[in-house]
């Protein structure tokens, strides 16, 4: 499988189409290297728009969705992010938390300005990758020396090998997995 969640490992076709459908829509609603915050429980929709967002050239910031309505604004203030993608009572906190910035906000219920199920359903966008291997992936955030987060653009490759060399330092094999 190419990709498991709750323990149901899925080829990559069911998948890679709901990115394809994700990449479509979001690419028609940010420019390339627009900040597009994700804040979900893993599932196949989470992956289908993490993937999509850096398939349309979005910069992905990760939050956690149970950050409260004022530690998701402050890493909007942070971050940039002029969307956002969310489930549930996260949304609702999103919205809460968006004050005066502008925030586009695609949920799964009314509480968002676009509804998930548009997003997921879109015309798909096969081959669809509006920026170079380089390109930032993800911003990660982290407080260094002066306490205070900050976000750190960083390549997929970048990330990859972080997380290799962490294996390798740990003695971990290909059998040994990272969540």
């Amino acid at each position: 499988p190419a990709i498991g969640v709750d323990g149901v490992g899925r080829t990559l076709g069911p998948p890679a189409e709901k990115a394809a459908r994700a990449a479509g829509w979001i690419a028609g609603h940010i420019t390339p290297g627009e900040r597009v915050l994700i804040a979900g429980h893993a599932s196949l929709d989470w992956a289908a728009c993490y993937l999509g967002t850096l398939r349309a050239g979005g910069i992905v910031t990760l939050a956690n969705p149970a950050y409260t309505s004022a530690e998701l604004g402050d890493l909007v203030a942070a971050s940039g992010a002029t969307m956002a993608i969310a489930w549930g009572e996260t949304a609702r906190r999103l919205a809460d938390a968006r004050g005066a910035r502008t925030l586009a906000i695609v949920s799964d219920d009314d509480d968002g300005d676009a509804a998930l199920s548009e997003l997921l359903n879109h015309q798909p966008e096969k081959k669809l990758n509006r920026r170079g291997q380089g390109a930032s992936a993800i911003l990660d955030f982290a407080s260094g020396m002066t306490g205070r987060a900050q976000g750190v653009p960083c390549t997929n490759t970048k990330r990859v090998h972080c997380i290799c060399a962490a294996m390798a330092a740990r003695g971990w094999g290909r059998e040994e997995g990272v969540v």
